[in-house]
Parts: C-alpha cells; structure tokens; sequence
C-alpha cells in the first residue's frame, strides 16, 4: 500500500517539477513535444525504477513480460478496444459539426507523422504506469470496479497541470469540459485492462486509436461540444462495462464459495 501510494505522489510530483525546467512558450510542434514528451513518459520510467527497486531487473522482465502480452481467450478484447473509441469519435465528430464547430481534416500527406507523434506521446508512454502498475495493485486493496474509478479520478487530476500550460492544446480547452471525459474514458481503459487479461497492449491500441482520430481532425479541438459528446458517449459505455466487473468479481466468489473444500 505504501509503495503505491509513493509511487502516486512521484506520478504527479514529477511532472510538477519538470513544469520548471521545460519550455512553457507559444504553441509549436518542437516546443509541443519537449514539453510533452518527458511529462507523458514519466509513467513508464516510474514504473521501471520503482520495479527495479523492488526485484531487479528480473522483476522489470516479469511485468514487462505479464503486460506486454494477451493470450488467446483474451483477443476479442483487443478489437473492442479499437472498435469502441472510433465508434465514440465519429459521434463525436458528427454531433459537433452538426453545431457548428467543424474543422478541417488534417491532409492525407501529414498521416504518417500524425501517427508517429501519437506513438511516441501518451498513448504509449503512459500506460505502462497508469493501468500496468497503478491499477493493477488497487485492484487487490479495493476491486476491480472502485480499481477503475479511481484510477480515471486520479488519472484525469493528473492531466490538470496541461491546461496552465500554453505549450500544449489544453490550454485553450475547457478543463470544465474535458477532465470528466478523461476520467470516464480512463474508466473504459482501466475495464479494458482487466478484461484483456491485465494487458497493457489493448489499452495502448484504445489509447492510441482515440488520440489519432482526435488528431486528424474534423471538429473545432477546442470545442466545448465535442468534449461534452464525449463524455457523454463515454458515459453511456464506461458505467455499464465496469459494472461488468463486479458481476464477474461476484460470480467468482459464488464459485469459490461453492467449490469443495
């Protein structure tokens, strides 16, 4: 309980100490990504110090081994992790253009890079440490389903510092508007993990196929109503797929409790 608790604090310190040291200047892509980069990958280095520090490097193989994977019976899942997240955005997209906030598209010769930044950010970065570490050890204090909803509470605090910051995009969007939506969408992820069979790889594919929509455009990124939508959407998925969890946690007990001494 202590270590994870320790490693909570060092998740939101670092970031806030980095704030410091990192360019805080007009939005362009090199300052974007110095600004970005280091703090959306502080997850994943916590979680490689703080495995080392507990067993080694044979310690940092196991999870990295347990994470990294999905076994057969678990694939759907991964699917379900695209699926979803391209279903919420093109709702997203159309609601929003329907009121006015359309955007451009971004040109099909911009793809690639698009991609590629997405990659190397969040998407990636943060999910070693976010659903690999920190869920995975509140689930055994709590459940699975409070697991996931502090998890995404925590989780959506922890982007609070991105809208002070005038490097990045959220600092010319509603935090009102979207820090629910980060919430219930690390609801989803966090639901997403568990049922891929404590799998970090599906939620890096939702992670990653949410913020490569976003990023190719169509709607106004600062729009109120987009984020609103999404939250929506997100809301109407992530409550009845995490109750989902606490069925399951039940039906195990019954079976335990039934089974045979």
């Amino acid at each position: 309980m202590f270590r994870l608790l320790l490693f909570v604090v060092c998740l939101f310190l670092v970031p806030w100490l980095l704030g410091f040291v990192l360019p805080s200047s007009a939005p362009t892509l090199q300052s974007f990504l110095a600004t970005l980069i280091p703090v959306v990958w502080t997850p994943t280095l916590l979680t490689l110090v703080f495995l080392v520090a507990e067993g080694g490097p044979s310690s940092v193989a196991r999870e990295l081994r347990a994470r990294l994977q999905i076994r057969c019976g678990y694939r759907g899942w991964l699917a379900a992790a695209v699926t979803v997240p391209v279903v919420a955005v093109a709702i997203g997209l159309v609601v929003t253009r329907a009121a006015g906030d359309a955007a451009p598209f971004i040109p099909s010769s911009a793809l690639a890079t698009t991609v590629l930044i997405q990659v190397v950010t969040g998407a990636i970065g943060e999910e070693l440490g976010w659903r690999g570490y920190v869920l995975s050890r509140l689930e055994p204090l709590v459940g699975s389903f409070a697991a996931v909803w502090i998890m995404g509470v925590l989780w959506s605090s922890w982007h609070i510092g991105a809208f002070f910051n005038p490097s990045l995009p959220h600092y010319h969007i509603s935090m009102v508007a979207m820090l629910p939506f980060i919430a219930l969408f690390g609801v989803f992820l966090g639901t997403i993990f568990f049922r891929a069979g404590n799998s970090v790889l599906a939620t890096m594919a939702a992670h990653l196929a949410f913020n490569i929509l976003i990023a190719i455009g169509g709607a106004v990124i600062t729009s109120s109503i987009l984020w609103a939508t999404l939250s929506l959407v997100f809301a109407l998925i992530a409550v009845p797929f995490s109750l989902s969890l606490r069925r399951v946690a039940i039906a195990l007990t019954s079976v335990a409790t039934a089974s045979p001494t």
